[in-house]
């Protein structure tokens, strides 16, 4: 047995069968939804067509923010995979179902005043 085999990607099969193995995914059985693994299978399928139809990608590291990981990984499942639509609405929300922070504003929602602001100029 290789340790590669017991990675999270596995792609030593790739070499024997032709196909490679995502080992992330541990579904407990009293739990298991079928929005869930459609989700999971969706994103998995999306991140290997970006793959494969990507012309060119960086390896410049990004820093995580725990405050903002529900947004960033909103965009880049929206922008770079396409997890996009009404229809992909039920991935989306549980792609996002254990992620910190707002996913609709990078830094939360601003802080309501209460009052009505008017523009300054009204032509």
């Amino acid at each position: 047995m290789t340790p590669e085999r017991y990675a999270a990607v596995n792609y030593t099969s790739y070499l024997v069968r032709g196909s490679v193995e995502f080992r992330l995914f541990q579904f407990p059985t009293e739990k298991l939804h079928a929005g869930l693994v459609r989700a999971w299978v969706t994103f998995v399928l999306a991140l290997g067509a970006r793959a494969l139809g990507c012309r060119c990608t960086s390896s410049r590291r990004r820093e995580f923010d725990p405050e903002t990981a529900r947004y960033d990984f909103r965009g880049f499942a929206v922008i770079n995979l396409g997890i996009m639509g009404p229809d992909m609405a039920g991935v989306r929300k549980h792609l996002l179902a254990n992620l910190s922070g707002d996913c609709s504003f990078k830094h939360g929602r601003k802080k309501s005043t209460g009052k009505k602001e008017v523009p300054a100029c009204a032509d």
